[in-house]
Formats: structure tokens, sequence, C-alpha cells
């Protein structure tokens, strides 16, 4: 029914840009420079901006916002990543990919070509057509993994196709896995002028003895090298070999492994991690990640010497041969530790590690506990004792990370489309240029993690966050713990200074401690102006109405009214309404799901509600009949449960007296709706289902149905295009006796019950022709087909009598797929 409601509101809005409603303002009046949308202000140059840093799907998806979002995701950067999200089936990822590099006219931001898509060799020549699509030009960062699956089931990896190196000018970011070199390009020096971060794990071929790459990245910060996975055997004789010629602004190096045979930094040679040659240090490496066998302390003191200036040092473990933790001495370096300090030759070594503030060891304590000892080998203690003895110097890591915190511009510019940085008009930041205004009308459309988070960025977003409207959405994800739950809200509360657009409170009980504590939230000054409110408790749905009443919601709660647009009260008690003249000015959409509310109230409430479009009544409980009088709404859905609470005041009666722009009326539920629904003014009904035999009786204007079948009408109403009905059988008479009163219908769904009796032997009459059949039915839908005689005969008449029919579509019951 959602499908068919927003098809038809699709057609009614189809070439028309309608203004929006200009947003409430904090005292919840509304205002010509407070309530503009700032989005919609936004040039289009930054819109793509913002565009290009959404996935792939939300991207296009925005294509369908209006027209004028029609053209910004092709104008925007390409933001590719392929993984499994796009399909299930790698056969339908390929081509989706295809078709998206087809579309897109470029340039490209980012390509990730993960484990979607495994780079045999029938795809070889796919991949260079990819890469040579003009969609890719410009582009800055590339993720590419070649799916090991292929390789443990006895494949070779092919070569990386050599087209990816014509990213080489404008590139920032790679990440290479899983595949090796082509052997025509392995010796040659890549020219990366933009390259920050570079991230290697190459596999050779099996013609190769290493895998060997050479680069010259004048803006390289971060360098990953890492060789091929597998057994002992097989690295030793596949290794990576490395180059790096020149990296100027290097700031993070490893992880160092005996993986690669060899690295060249500079002056700095490094075989198997130990280094040979060494003329002049590298001072610009600050944050360095070793792999270690033992661990091997004289290795990483003579590695340190290499890199004076690092201050974070990351160790990998790896386990130890027998007797490798005992000190040894190598090349004239001691490891041994004495109480009074280290001895005088290795005083220069001492002084290497002062500049590291934080050291973080990955130390394997398993094989130790398994033997019963409980502590770690003593070259693993040894190795910590070391640099807890080196007086680690903090204070120039605070420093570094302040003097970083409070330099927001130090980011370099994007690369313009030709690959050179760009000037100040065309490699610019987009996103730094947009107002304080506009980046918290942004920042109040994300979830609360990411838009807190926002803080972190630098020091001008350090306050966006709490001058931007608030969106607060309380589910499990905040946390596990419902203590930890309602402390982490009440300290939101607490530091947003407000106002409030959005405020959802998912499962939480209505205790007596949570109740106050709901209600000093109500009171809050960070929820002025609240714009949608919704709140379902997580109480029993069984011993909620069986045990004892549901609370009511706190008065409090009605301090909202004069802002509220989209209100959502689940398994709780309306607060009682003690005046008739509440006023709900701007709320649009109002849900009540199992709640309690007296007849009167729900009048009182629906009496103030002046723009209400959307009503949804789902299990209410309290009141036994309902009228509704109402200008403005468009849609209603109503259900009700007789299982959970008392039939004597079960919800029996709807009567809609007058709702002249009433486009939908839907009673849904499986536990039942109201036994009479009476509709006296409707003119503009379009949809109207699902019927079912839960219905005694239905009187819309003058047509009078009982138990599904038309007993009388004098007048039909032409209105009505989409027709859901359950019908036992089906049965053919009941139905055609609806499309009588219905004429104009054009969709029809049947929620079929099998019935071993009906036949549906009914033959059309050519001289009583059906209006409907004639020239108006166009689709019919059958759920729960099950290809018994009378569903065969119930469809025949359809496929042969309908004259302008175009789909008809058949569900097959769960029983019957294997039997049809």
């Amino acid at each position: 029914m959602d499908d068919v409601a927003a098809s038809l509101s699709k057609k009614r809005r189809q070439g028309e840009l309608e203004p929006k409603e200009p947003l409430a303002s904090t005292d919840g009046g509304g205002g010509e420079n407070t309530g503009i949308d700032l989005i919609s202000c936004l040039p289009d140059e930054i819109l793509g901006s913002i565009i290009s840093l959404l996935p792939i799907k939300c991207a296009v998806q925005t294509s369908l916002l209006s027209p004028r979002w029609r053209h910004l995701w092709r104008s925007a950067p390409l933001n590719l990543v392929v993984d499994r999200s796009l399909s299930k089936q790698e056969c339908d990822r390929i081509d989706i990919v295809s078709k998206i590099l087809a579309t897109h006219p470029g340039p490209a931001r980012r390509l990730s070509l993960g484990d979607g898509i495994c780079l045999r060799r029938d795809l070889h020549a796919k991949f260079s057509g990819w890469f040579q699509s003009p969609a890719l030009d410009g582009l800055e960062a590339l993720e590419f993994t070649c799916s090991i699956v292929w390789y443990l089931y006895g494949g070779t990896r092919p070569p990386l196709p050599a087209y990816v190196l014509r990213f080489a000018p404008t590139l920032r970011i790679a990440n290479i896995r899983g595949c090796h070199f082509p052997e025509n390009t392995a010796a040659a020096a890549f020219l990366l002028p933009h390259l920050t971060q570079l991230k290697l794990c190459m596999s050779p071929s099996r013609n190769q003895s290493f895998s060997a790459c050479s680069l010259a990245a004048l803006c390289l910060r971060a360098l990953s090298l890492a060789g091929s996975t597998g057994s002992a055997a097989s690295r030793s004789s596949r290794q990576l070999f490395g180059v790096v010629i020149s990296a100027p602004k290097l700031t993070v190096l490893g992880c160092l492994s005996s993986g690669i045979s060899k690295l060249v930094l500079g002056t700095i040679i490094l075989k198997q991690m130990v280094p040979i040659s060494l003329i002049s240090p590298v001072r610009t490496v600050k944050v360095l990640v070793l792999e270690s066998v033992g661990p091997n302390l004289d290795l990483i003191v003579r590695l340190l010497r290499c890199f004076p200036c690092v201050e974070k040092l990351y160790i990998k473990n790896q386990p130890a041969r027998p007797r490798q933790d005992t000190p040894r001495r190598r090349d004239g370096i001691d490891a041994q530790l004495h109480r009074g300090g280290r001895r005088h030759q290795e005083e220069e070594e001492v002084q290497v590690t002062r500049s590291i503030g934080v050291v973080v060891a990955v130390l394997s304590f398993r094989d130790a506990c398994a033997a019963g000892r409980g502590r770690a080998p003593a070259g693993q203690r040894r190795l910590g004792s070391f640099f807890v003895a080196a007086a680690m110097d903090s204070v120039v890591v605070s420093l570094s990370k302040k003097r970083r915190w409070d330099d927001p511009e130090s980011q370099e510019p994007p690369v313009s489309r030709d690959g050179s940085n760009g000037g100040h008009d065309a490699s610019l930041d987009l996103i730094i240029r947009v107002p304080d205004a506009i980046l918290g009308s942004i920042i109040t459309l994300l979830p609360i993690k990411d838009a807190v988070r926002t803080t972190l960025l630098s020091s001008r977003w350090r306050h966006l966050w709490r001058s931007a409207p608030l969106n607060l959405d309380a589910d499990h994800d905040l946390s596990g713990q419902e203590c930890n739950h309602i402390a982490i809200i009440s300290k939101i509360l607490a530091e947003h200074h407000g106002p409030a657009r959005r405020l959802f409170l998912h499962s939480i009980r209505l205790c007596h401690d949570v109740y106050d504590k709901l209600d000093g939230w109500f009171w809050s000054p960070a929820l002025d102006g609240l714009e949608e409110l919704e709140f379902i408790s997580s109480n029993d749905r069984h011993l909620y109405f069986y045990t004892r009443p549901p609370r009511p919601l706190p008065p409090s709660v009605l301090r909202f009214a004069s802002t509220l647009r989209v209100a959502y009260f689940g398994r709780c008690e309306f607060p009682e309404i003690n005046t008739d003249a509440l006023l709900l000015p701007r709320l649009k959409q109002l849900k009540l799901y199992d709640v309690v509310i007296s007849e009167a109230v729900i009048q009182r409430l629906l009496a103030g509600c002046i723009v209400l479009e959307s009503l949804h009544l789902d299990g209410i409980h309290g009141l036994n009949s309902l009228r509704i009088v109402s200008p403005t709404l468009r849609s209603i859905g109503v259900s009700v449960s007789y299982e959970d609470y008392n039939p004597e005041i079960a919800f029996k009666e709807l009567v809609i007296e007058n709702a002249p722009c009433l486009e939908r009326l839907i009673p849904f539920g499986v536990h039942g709706v109201p036994m009479t629904i009476r509709v006296l003014a409707a003119p503009k009904l379009t949809v109207l289902g699902y019927l079912s035999h839960n219905i005694s009786k239905i009187v819309l204007g003058t047509i009078i149905i009982k138990k599904m079948i038309p007993i009388r009408f004098t007048e039909s109403v032409r209105t009505v295009k989409v027709l859901v009905l359950e019908s036992a059988g089906p049965n053919l008479d009941a139905i055609v006796g609806f499309l009588r009163c219905f004429p104009c219908t054009e969709k029809l769904y049947i929620q079929s019950r099998y019935r071993t009796d009906m036949k549906n032997v009914l033959q059309y009459d050519t001289l009583d022709p059906i209006k409907c059949l004639e020239l108006h039915l166009q689709a019919v839908v059958m759920n729960n087909y099950e290809g018994m005689g009378g569903d065969v005969n119930f469809a025949k008449f359809f496929i042969l009598n309908a004259k302008v029919l175009k789909v008809m579509k058949f569900c097959l019951h769960v029983k019957s797929q294997g039997r049809i």
C-alpha cells in the first residue's frame, strides 16, 4: 500500500518543484529569515562536493529528489565503492559497475574494488576497460584488493592492469593488495607527485621471486609495505622489494617485516629488517610499525637509530624459536639491562628512544600461560623494561598534538582535474567555504554519534554540533545497558544548547525512576522548538496489558504542541487534556500504537490538529467509536486489537463525517479492525483497503457492504483507483460486485484464502458489461495463489475479459511453490 500511495503522490508532483514550508523557529513561530531551507540555498558546486562524499547508492538516489537534483550526481566527482552491498551476485556487480562508469562523465574522487569482484584472468580485459574509462579521470583514491579465495583454490594471481598507472599524476591515496606489478613495469620508477598514503600488500607471480616497486612521492606521509602471506617457506621464496627514491614528508612507516627483502629509503638500506647502510637518518618518520621475532631488542634499537624522531612505535611480536629470548650480543651492541642504567657504549641507543611518546607492543602470552608460568617470556619482559627505563618524553607528543589540533588550515588543497595543484578558485576544499549556519543544517541530519564526532575535526567544528538543531535518536546503538542509555541521553541534553529537530526515544521503560527523568528531559531547554517526537515504551506487551495499567506520558510532552510536525507514541497512555484550547498548528503526521486514550481526549487532540495530513491508529484502546472531521487529512490507517484489552471498550466504529482531502483509507491489522466503517463525505478517496471479513459493515456513500458482499448501491464511487480486498476462495462473484461499486478501479489486489468449495464458474455477460473491465482495470495482483481449480478459473476470468489489462501478478503460497 505504501508503494501505491508513493506512486500516486509522485504522479501529482511530476514536473513541479513545490516550495518547502519554512522550518519552525526556536520560539515556535515562523520567520522569513529563520525558516529558510538552507540546504536548498547552496549552489550546485557545493552540493556536488557533498554528494561525492556519499555512498554510490545514496548519491544516485539524490537524482530522484527534484528536477534540480537530477544532474548533480553526474556532475559531482564519482565515489564508487564496489562491494556486496551493490548486489549479492558477482556478475550483477560487474554489470552495475560497467553501467555506472558508462553513465557518469567524470571526474572521479574514489574507486574501491574490494573482495566484491575477484581479479581473474577472464576479467582482466574488463578491469583494463574500466581503468581506461573517462569517468575515472582525475582519480584521487584507489583501493584495489584481489580476492584471496581464487589464490587458495589453485589459481594464479594475474598482474595488476597496466592502465592503473595512468592515475599516477592525481592519486592521493593508494591501497593495493593481493596482486603483483606487471613484469615490464616492475623495475620502473613511478612519479606520484600528490600521493600522501600508500599501502602495498603485494604477491609475486609464480615466475617471480619478488615483487618490486620504485616510486618518487614528494608528498608521501604514510607508507605501509607487506609481503605475501602464507607459510614460512612461501615467504622465504617470495618477498617484497621496495625502493622509495624521494619522500621528504614521510611520517608513518610500516609494517616492516622479514617479508620485505630490501627497502631503500634515502640513504638507508634495510635487508630483511636489518640496517646495512646508514649515512643520514630519516627524521620525518613519527610513527613506526615493526614485526619482530622474539621480539629482537637489538634489531629494534638499530632501527630506531635510522629513524631518530619516532614518537609512536608499534611492535607486532612473532613467537620465537627456543632460546631466542636469551640475551646475546650483535654487532657490538649489548641488549642486557642493568639497574644503574645502560653501559657506556649503549648511551647513544638510549638517547634514540628519548623522543618516543607511545609504545604499543603486541605480545603473546599464550604459550607462557599454557605452560603454567602465567607471565611473558624473558625476551618480552626485557623489551618492556627497556622502554620503561628509557624515560619516554610524552610532553613532545602532547605539544605536537595540540599544534595539529589548533591548526585547521594545515590541509593541502585537493588536486584539480588536470592533476596539478589548483589555484584558489579551482581546487579549494569547498566544504570549508560553507557558512556555519549551513554546516549546522547538514550536521542536524546526521545520526547523533556522527554529529558529535564532527567536533573532533578542527577548532572551527567544535561548537557547530551544539549550535545545530539537535537530532537525538536514542536507541540501542547508544548503549546496550539501560542505565548507560539514560545517562548518555541526560548528558547530551545537558550539553546541547538547543533548539531540537528530532527526538526518538525507543526501549525506555516507564518505571517510577525513569518517569521523573523523562519529565525532566521534556522540560530541557535543549528540546525547545522540537519538530519530530517519537516515544515507544519497552514494556513487555503481555505483562503490560494484563498485570498493570500502562503509565501515562508526562504532561510536559504537551509543551511541544506549538512546534511539532511529526508525533509517534507507542505502548503508553496518552495524558489527559483538560482544556479545549489545545492547538497543534504544525502537526502533519500523528501515529498512535498500542496507546490507551479516551474518546474525549482523542477528539480534542484531533480538533487541535488544524493541518494534519496523516493519521495512523494501530491497536488503540479506551474508546468505542471515533468520529473524524478534518479539512486537511489525506491518509487514515486504523486497526484494533481485541486480545490485549477489555473487549467491552474496544474500538468498534469509525465514522468519517467530512474529509474533503482524504485520499487513502486503510483498515489493516492481523488482530482486527473496527467492526463498522462509515464514510459520509470523502470526495477524493483514491485508495481503499485492506477490506476483510473482520469488517462487519462498510457504508460508503450509498454503498452498503456486509461481510465482504455488496448488498446495495444506488450510485457507484468513481474516485477509487486502487482496491485491496481479502476474499475466501477467492470469491469471484463478490469481487465482481466490488468492481461494479467502484467502476474506475485501475489496480486490484486480492489476498486469497483457499476454499475447496469455491469453483468460480461465473461467465461474463456481454449484454451486462462491467465498466471497470471494459475501460479501466490495468493490473491484478493475487497473493497466496495455490493453482487449484478456483484460483485458475479466477485468473482466467480477468485475463479473458479485462480489455485493458497490462499486468497480472501471482504471489505463490509457500506450500504450493513445489507443486505449481
